[in-house]
């Protein structure tokens, strides 16, 4: 093929790969959880502390005023209706590996990122046209590596998700609770 062609094809591949790189950095950009929203906030009424160390972890939690807190083999998980489904877990996970995890286990039913940052990532699956919202993030407080991810099924809506993101970065260690305190035996 001569040059005179190749450059179109050239330009047209690197525009088509702009656009959608854009498309995509558009799309995450709608999200941004930093600051609790408006209507997330409305949703949190009421909360209460809720203490992790009788199910392994040696803290606290803020949470809906019906939240519980239960152990499972590896992880906490905190349950509060079905806006409020997440597990908690000790350590620092390699968010590379989960994204990749992610896309693996949801297949076709992945629907994208919403947010994929350095500690925090936001996705949608879903089926039958029903948009399912997960998390997962991670965070450090007092020596205590954790991450908080959403329960199997996900969430219905992005302003549960906030809130839930919200609360696991409330995370409070107990006083003098260490890494070799709160290991698993």
């Amino acid at each position: 093929m001569s040059t005179a062609r190749t450059l179109p094809l050239c330009l047209l591949a690197g525009a088509t790969l702009v656009m959608a790189t854009a498309a995509a950095c558009q799309r995450q950009a709608t999200h941004t959880p930093s600051a609790m929203s408006e209507s997330a906030a409305e949703a949190r009424a009421t909360t209460v502390d809720v203490d992790l160390s009788s199910a392994g972890i040696a803290a606290t939690i803020r949470g809906p005023e019906q939240a519980r807190a239960k152990a499972k083999d590896d992880f906490v998980e905190v349950e509060a209706g079905d806006d409020f489904h997440m597990e908690i877990h000790r350590g620092a996970p390699d968010m590379l590996e989960r994204k990749a995890e992610i896309v693996r286990r949801w297949g076709p039913r992945f629907r994208g990122f919403v947010r994929d940052d350095t500690d925090t990532v936001i996705y949608e699956t879903g089926r039958d046209g029903s948009p399912r919202f997960h998390f997962l993030t991670r965070g450090r407080v007092e020596g205590l590596d954790y991450f908080c991810n959403t329960a199997d099924d996900g969430v219905g809506s992005l302003v549960a998700i906030d809130v839930m993101m919200n609360d696991c970065h409330s995370i409070t260690a107990h006083p003098h609770a260490t890494l070799a305190s709160t290991a698993t035996p």
